[in-house]
This record gives structure tokens, sequence and C-alpha cells, in this order.
């Protein structure tokens, strides 16, 4: 570093002396972050000086990453958006447009605007792919798994993870395994709970940090694995691991890291009763989440000090700081920022098939000219060539009909992913959010109707009403969160899920229910598991609200290649040939969740005589 210093000082003013300034930016970034912000702003004055226009936007796309690792995130944001606005005026700017997306991408996320980030990933990956740019493809997909970490989809983000990973691998790229090693872990620990998995990536990502002597991240290294120890409770080892993140994290000014190392101390210190400690580290820790506006750093910080709070028996302030962890929660991981990120995943999964049929009908096109040139140079040869290209382009067409089946199978199949996920994030916010909320008022409620000296009956009457009403909401509020996402489907399938929702049905009176299981001893796979009980839960429903029936039968018949479902009802019945007039959309929704499992089904009714629906699905 000396040396290139040394070196750039005597250099004579021009576009040398401007990479030079650059070069020594990015390598102090992350290792001295004050240095590095002054090393690319002496590059962009430089510049100036000697009107090196055409690279106005790559100095400046330097100082955007240099705030990156500042959180200095909103910053970044607006030198990226004077940075794209000056190249779009200038015709001979040099521009790297996957690049910038990739820094939008990154800043909205740890500002936690993910539906944000996750639009101008899409559009970062596009570019990357467009180009071939391995090294934009590996670190995409990393930031596009960190969205989809931070919304819960898990599932989502491994797939990003592991692709990135694989690209990583074929090219060594070493510094980008490393960060798809780190958050991989995350995950692993967070929300499969597999610790050996965890551990072994955590274990090389610091052998590897250690080695590269990348200060930084090495910081960053140690606090994930202090942080998966801290959550099986062996906090004295995550001690030793989480001091040394905070010497490194200080040293090299990184408030990232540092913001959650102090987290983790003052659970640390929480644990070993060290209460002015916890609340030091804590306070030190939410004072830096405040200046980078980092919402997940400060939902966490703030639900780490109702903790504290709990333990030290200031309970107001706990209180207030749960609702105030939900607050900040709420606010980026809305439904419309859910629905956000969904819709732009399913466009541009969309968009690459589109892209894959089009190529195909070019390349249809291009071999039908091709034939056509050689009918009209070869005579002698028309009739083999005829055949030839007869034949060729029947296997396209097959070809092609094929994928747009896959394309129209993929695109019902995200629909379908798309609203489980959605019932499972709504049973969730139910029973995890407004269920303990109800709890909370009804314990307060009871408290002042001990305190309170009742003056009449009736007054006493309206608390036990209020309190009557609020048992109801939370009955109530069990109940949906049950249908939405019952524990039986994904713990132990679909015959026992079923058998809950008949005894549940059968409780209420409304009508009898009877159910026959024969041969289904195994688990079926889990998307068909999840839509043959929601066209259950859908036929039984209709039965309840339209056919006026006394009683029900539900068989469940495995055979060896199909599964098959009869409802039976003894009620009104009604004319299966207007089905098509019909308004609702409760019938198109059950045929097309069976289509999508490439199965049949087939009602068969009449007025006055019941109704039988039977139900077909290859397995």
């Amino acid at each position: 570093m000396d040396s290139l210093i040394n070196v750039g000082n005597k250099m004579p003013l021009d576009s040398n002396k401007v990479k030079n300034r650059v070069k020594i930016s990015e390598l102090y970034r992350g290792v001295n972050n004050k240095k590095a912000e002054e090393f690319a702003l002496e590059a962009i004055q430089t510049g100036r000086k000697i009107k090196w226009v055409a690279h106005y936007p790559n100095l400046y796309l330097n100082l955007s990453k240099v705030h990156n690792v500042l959180g200095n995130y909103l910053n970044a944001i607006e030198i990226l958006d004077s940075t794209l606005k000056y190249a779009g005026n200038q015709s001979d700017c040099i521009c790297y447009p996957a690049e910038y997306q990739l820094q939008y991408l990154f800043n909205y996320s740890y500002s936690g605007q993910y539906d944000k980030a996750y639009q101008h990933g899409i559009k970062a990956l596009k570019l990357a792919e467009e180009t071939q740019n391995q090294n934009q493809i590996a670190r995409i997909n990393l930031r596009l798994g960190e969205v989809r970490q931070n919304l819960n989809d898990f599932e989502g983000a491994v797939k990003n993870y592991e692709a990135s990973m694989e690209v990583c691998r074929k090219n060594n790229f070493e510094y980008i395994l490393n960060l798809n090693r780190w958050m991989l872990a995350k995950v692993y620990i967070d929300h499969f709970k597999d610790h050996p998995k965890a551990y072994k990536l955590q274990k090389e990502l610091i052998l590897s940090y250690r080695q590269l002597k990348d200060s930084s991240q090495l910081s960053g290294a140690l606090n994930t694995t202090a942080n998966g120890l801290i959550k099986n409770s062996r906090f004295s080892e995550a001690k030793v691991y989480l001091l040394e993140a905070y010497e490194i994290a200080q040293k090299v000014n990184y408030k990232l890291f540092t913001q959650y190392i102090c987290f983790n101390l003052g659970k640390v210190a929480l644990t070993e009763k060290r209460f002015d400690d916890a609340k030091r580290y804590f306070d030190e820790g939410l004072k830096i989440a405040r200046e980078t506006n980092d919402k997940d750093a400060l939902a966490t910080v703030t639900n780490d000090l109702s903790n504290y709070y709990f333990v030290t028996h200031d309970f107001p302030k706990a209180f207030a700081a749960e609702f105030e962890v939900e607050s900040i929660r709420g606010s980026t991981r809305s439904k419309a920022v859910m629905n956000s990120v969904a819709d732009a995943e399913i466009k541009y999964q969309t968009e690459r098939k589109e892209k894959v049929i089009l190529e195909q009908e070019l390349q249809i096109a291009n071999q039908r000219n091709w034939i056509l040139a050689i009918i009209g140079a070869a005579g002698i040869a028309l009739l083999v060539v005829l055949l030839i290209y007869t034949n060729h382009q029947a296997k396209q067409k097959a070809q092609f009909a094929a994928e747009k089946l896959k394309l129209q199978t993929g695109i019902t199949s995200a629909i379908v992913e798309a609203e489980e996920t959605e019932r499972i994030r709504l049973a969730k916010e139910l029973h995890d959010g407004v269920g303990p909320m109800l709890s909370l008022a009804k314990i307060q409620l009871e408290t002042a109707m001990n305190q309170t000296q009742f003056h009449s009956i009736e007054q006493e009457s309206l608390f036990k009403n209020a309190n009557t009403m609020i048992d109801d909401a939370a009955s109530e509020i069990r109940t949906v969160s049950h249908d939405l996402m019952p524990n039986a489907l994904l713990m132990h399938g679909l015959v026992s899920a079923v058998r809950e929702f008949v005894n549940r049905l059968s409780l209420t009176g409304k009508v009898k229910i009877s159910l026959d299981v024969a041969n289904l001893d195994e688990r079926l796979p889990q998307l068909t598991e999840t839509v043959l009980y929601r066209v259950l839960q859908e036929l039984i429903g209709n039965v309840i609200k339209h056919s006026e029936a006394s009683s029900v039968q539900i068989q469940l018949i495995r055979h060896d290649y199909e599964l098959i479902m009869v409802i039976e009802d003894d009620g009104k019945g009604f004319d299966t040939s207007q089905m098509a007039n019909f308004k609702g959309i409760g019938l198109k929704n059950i045929i097309s969740r069976i289509d999508f499992l490439h199965g049949k089904v087939n009602f068969d009714s009449n007025p006055h005589r019941g109704t039988t629906v039977i139900v077909e699905v290859p397995v």
C-alpha cells in the first residue's frame, strides 16, 4: 500500500494517477474505510481536473461502494441515482449497467427496502446473463439469496446461494464463495436447525479469511459463528469469538459488523448477569443501527433490549420494545413487499422460459430457410429433403409444445407455491403476532377487573362481556390460523391432516362426516399433499355452504400408480351441465389445481340426488 501511495504521489496529473487512487481506495475498503473514502474522493477530484469525463460514472460507483461498507446506504443510493442520470445524458460514458443495478440491490436490501432490492437484483441478473459475466452472476445470486432470507423465504434463499456457489467453485471466486458459506450457515442454524452443516461451513469460512488476511470479513465470520453457539447456549465459547471479532471490527471501523457483534456481546453479558455491560453493548449497537438506518439491525437490537428489560423487571419498557419490534418488522415484511418480490421472481422465471421458446422458434425459422435454399439448389434430391424437413419440423413442434406445457406448469407451480407461502406467513402472523397481543390484553383486562370496585351489576357485566369477547377472538384466530396451515399437514402428512379436519368439523354438528383410508401408509410429495388437502377443504366447504346435506362420506384410496379421493354427500345436488355458467371460482380452482397434478376430477350430480366427486391423481 505504501508503495502504491508513493508511486501515485509522484505521477503526473493524468489518467494513470486517477487509476492509482481508485486502486488504493479499493484496497483500503473494508480495512480502513475512512482512508478508502479519502482516496475515492481524491480520484474523483483528479478525474475532474483532467476532464476524464467518460469515466466519471465508474469513479462515483467506487465512492458508492465505499458508502456501502460505511453503512451510509441512502447516501450510496443518491450517488447511484446521480451517476446513472449523468451517464444517460452522456453518449460517450463508459458504464457497467449490471454493476450499478447490483449496488442498488445491496443498498436497498440493507436499508430494509426489500421489494426495490429484489427488482434491481432481477435487472442485474438479466444483464449479467446477457454478457455471461460469471463474477457478477455469482454476486447477484448471493445478494438475491440474502433478500429472500430476510423475507423468511428460506427455500428460495438456499436456491440462490447454491447457484452462486456453483459458479464460484467453477471459477475459483474464493471471496464470493466465503460470503455464500456465511449466509448459508445462517440459514442452516436459524431455520433448518442443521448445526453440523453450519459449523462445517463456518470453520471453512474462518480459515479462508485468516489465510486471505481479510480482517473486516474475519470479524463478521467470527460473529456469525458465535451467533450459532449462542443459539445452542454455548455462551463461554461464543464470548471468545466475539471479543476477537469486536477488536478487529473496531480497528477497521466496519459499522455493519460492529453493530451485530455488540448485540451478541450484550446477549452473553445478559446470561452472565453483567447487566451494565449488556446495556452498554446494546446501546452501542442501537446507535450504529440508527445511524445506518438498518431496519433488520434495529428490529434485532430492539428485541434484545426487550429481553434485557424483562430480565431487569422493567416491564413497561419491555412491552413497549416488543410492540416497536413488530412495527419495524411489519414495515419491511408487509404483504405488499412480499407480493412485489414474488411477482418479480415469477416474471423473471417466465421471461427466461419465454426467451428459450423464442430462441427455439427462431431456430425453427432459420432451419426452414436453410432447407428451402437446399431445395432450390438441388431439385434432384427434392423428395428426400422434403421428408427430412417434415420429420425434423414435427420434432421441433413437439419440442416446442413440450416447452410450452413446461412453462405453463411452471407458472401454475409458482402460483400454488406462492399461495401456500402466503398462507403460512399469514398463519404465523396471526398465531405469533395478533394472538400474543390478545393474550396480553386479556391479562391487563383481568388485572383491571380485580383492581376495580364495581358500583353496579351492569358495570361488572360490561367487563365480563369484554373478557368473553377477547376469548372468542383468540379462539377464532387459532381456528383461522390452523385452517390456513395445519401443523398435522406439515408434520405428519395428508391422512393426519384430513383426520384432524374431519374431527373438527364433526364437533360443530353441522354435518355427519365419515372417513375411510386405504393403502396410504407412506407420505406423498409435500406439494401433492398440500394441493389435495386444499381441494378437499374446498369441496367440503361447498357441501356445508350449498348442499344442505346431513352426511358426507370421504374415501382416500391409494393404488399402485394413482390416488383416488371420493367425496359423496346426500344433499340437494345440482345440474352438472350448468357448471360452465357458475359465477364462483371455487370449482375452477379445484379443476386447475388437479390439472396441475396431471390428474382429473369428475362431478356426478343431479338435483335432489346428492353429489359425488371423484378425484384421480397419478402418484
